[in-house]
């Protein structure tokens, strides 16, 4: 979380992150199985498992759409929804959470350092916006 910049807003989401990943992982207090081996009797996949706050682009719903709007928007991926097969993630248009089997990660991207970045980058030129003139 604190690598990533993950906002505090996101804590909750971070705490049932790291939950969700303890629970899949092989514990030698249970024979080398997960927690979820041993209450579903099946091998966990590995395969879902993402970078906490990486860029991601969610398909855009087709009801929700129209002929010239993007057909992905882009997101920020915080968590695995309770009960639902799919990724919890955070539109970074709207402000919104939602929930989304069609996902695209782009794990090697941090989306809230790129967000603070371009933010103190726009800072800095706002403090003197008269810095590239001379006296």
């Amino acid at each position: 979380m604190f690598q990533s910049k993950v906002p505090l807003e996101f804590w909750g989401d971070c705490i049932l992150t790291a939950t969700y990943i303890i629970n899949r992982i092989p514990t030698p207090v249970l024979q080398k199985q997960s927690p979820y081996q041993v209450l579903y009797l099946k091998e966990p996949d590995y395969n879902i498992f993402k970078v906490f706050g990486s860029l991601c682009y969610a398909n855009t719903p087709q009801h929700a759409r129209h002929k010239f709007s993007p057909r992905a928007e882009p997101t920020v991926f915080i968590g695995y929804p309770l009960g639902v097969k799919g990724y919890k993630l955070y539109n970074l248009a709207s402000g919104k959470n939602m929930i989304s089997r069609n996902v695209k990660f782009h794990e090697d991207i941090l989306s809230f350092v790129l967000q603070q970045s371009s933010n103190s980058s726009i800072t800095s030129q706002t403090q003197d916006p008269f810095h590239h003139v001379s006296q």
